[in-house]
């Protein structure tokens, strides 16, 4: 099995994907703003992710 394969195989048994459908031109600016703070677009966007689920205020 080529290391192409194995790498896919590997990413398919450990992760999940999402999604986001952003206006266009939005993502650039999303990945430059990303980068200014010397993170990856999905790494600034997990980051966005946890800190919000780690906030402890009741909704409603």
């Amino acid at each position: 099995m080529s290391q192409a394969k194995c790498v896919q195989r590997y990413i398919t048994a450990h992760y999940d994907r999402i999604e986001v459908r952003v206006p266009k031109g939005t993502r650039d600016a999303y990945r430059a703003h990303a980068e200014s703070k010397g993170m990856s677009l999905t790494a600034w966007i997990r980051h966005l992710m946890d800190t919000e689920m780690q906030k402890k205020t009741p909704r409603g």
